[in-house]
């Protein structure tokens, strides 16, 4: 009942032209918080929100017709939307605004106008924005390329955002932008892996095994390519069944079922090798009918 009470309240100042009531009632039907949801009726709000200069509506308005969500798609709508939130000074309107620059959304594609946009998101401390900003730098897109800027612009976007600690990590491990220290590239690429980046986890994994941007270690290395055969990256799988025949910790059931889900992705060697555990009932039941199709579908390439 109070939330029924407070609904009516927000609809009633909403009809009056309250903008803020309007905004959060395009809300609460986008996201169907209290109400049913109806993304036509959001639109309805957010248009009215937006058509008094409320920049959260106006970006959500763009983000509907960006979508086609309660409306047609119409990215010369989404675009106008867009422009208008980031004129006001609304970060993650700038950064949007800089993405359909750059990838000319609606609009001529235009780099140095998607660096402009990202700046203006960055300055305001949208770590995303610093992080794109910084990856246009690294890699010369809209800019010159300069690392020490790229650099500069990741550490700021360095706000728990994986993406932006993976980047660091390659800069300090390649000496770009920074004098090459394998030490911070290992500590960076550890700050995104833990954040489930899996290009931090998979270097992350191969520097265990190798010892190069960190201390060589098994056990770490057989943490990180098990996070990653579990999320389905077939090396990973198999290189947990090397471990296994290394004997360097990971169990001989565990193994097998690893080497099986390989075999399914073609990893080379692991359906020869899958063929030889059954072949011998080795961490699983012995069948030379599975053993020999493993074979038959490698003949074309053994020949």
């Amino acid at each position: 009942m109070d939330n029924n009470n407070s609904l009516n309240k927000l609809i009633k100042s909403a009809e009056t032209g309250n903008v803020e009531a309007q905004y959060e009632i395009g809300e609460k039907y986008y996201n169907g918080e209290d109400i049913e949801e109806d993304k036509t009726l959001a639109v309805m709000w957010y248009a009215k929100a937006a058509e008094q200069g409320h920049a959260g509506a106006q970006l959500n308005l763009g983000g509907c017709y960006n979508n086609g969500e309660g409306v047609a798609q119409d990215y010369s709508q989404a675009l106008k939307w867009l422009t208008q939130a980031a004129e006001s000074g609304f970060a993650a309107a700038e950064y949007n605004l800089g993405n359909y620059y750059s990838n000319g959304i609606g609009i001529e594609q235009d780099y140095s106008q998607a660096i402009a946009w990202y700046t203006k998101a960055a300055e305001q401390g949208l770590s995303i924005a610093q992080y794109e900003l910084g990856h246009c730098y690294y890699g010369g897109k809209g800019v010159e390329q300069d690392y020490v800027k790229a650099v500069s612009w990741l550490k700021k976007a360095n706000q728990n955002y994986a993406t932006a600690q993976y980047a660091l990590g390659i800069c300090y491990r390649n000496g770009y932008g920074v004098e090459q220290d394998y030490l911070q590239a290992g500590e960076w690429f550890l700050k995104a892996a833990e954040q489930g980046h899996m290009g931090a986890q998979y270097d992350l994994s191969w520097g265990f095994t190798n010892g190069d941007i960190v201390e060589q270690n098994d056990a770490q290395a057989i943490k990180w390519f098990d996070k990653l055969a579990q999320q389905g990256d077939a090396v990973s799988q198999y290189m947990l069944w090397l471990f296994h025949r290394a004997n360097k910790g990971v169990e001989r059931e565990q193994a097998v079922m690893w080497l099986m889900k390989a075999a399914e992705q073609e990893i080379e060697n692991s359906k020869f090798e899958l063929a030889c555990c059954y072949h011998a009932g080795y961490g699983i039941e012995q069948d030379y009918e599975k053993a020999v199709t493993l074979l038959i579908d490698l003949e074309p390439i053994l020949k």
